[in-house]
């Protein structure tokens, strides 16, 4: 979001909005909000071999480009903890995302990239999502998508 604002628990919304992870009644309104602003349509279809990954038209915010960005998915899994105030338990954790990478540019106009699914592991989904900005510096979130295998 750039504002440097960062606690725990944090649930950051198209990248722009952020509420207390632990009020539902926030996170719920901020996704509500927030999911009528995704003006660009992203589409999945996964393949044998790629995961296709089509972009549709729109305008990127403040007319920069933006990325899009591939977050292969697991569903869930439980781990033990071995310090803090959660120690000696075990926590699960649902819809992990371990490793984060570009597909490709998006300026605006309809655009088609392909993703090896070597590439995604064995992972059991995957998000995909338009993102303004930069690696260290993350911008809105112009569109998304999800796709379960």
């Amino acid at each position: 979001r750039g504002d440097g604002e960062v606690y725990t628990p944090q649930a950051v919304i198209n990248g722009t909005t952020h509420a207390n992870g632990s009020s539902r009644s926030r996170v719920t309104s901020a996704i509500e909000n927030g999911a009528a602003r995704l003006a660009v349509p992203v589409v999945l279809k996964a393949g044998d071999t790629t995961l296709e990954v089509a972009v549709g038209t729109g305008t990127a915010a403040n007319n920069k480009a933006a990325s899009v960005i591939v977050m292969p998915i697991f569903r869930q899994r439980a781990v033990a903890i071995g310090r803090g105030e959660n120690a000696n338990s075990k926590v699960t954790y649902t819809n992990i995302v371990r490793e984060i990478f570009p597909a490709g540019a998006w300026n605006g106009n309809g655009a088609a990239f392909s993703v090896p699914r070597a590439k995604l592991k064995d992972a059991e989904g995957v998000a995909v999502i338009v993102q303004t900005g930069s690696e260290k510096a993350p911008g809105a979130i112009l569109g998304a998508a999800l796709i379960k295998f």
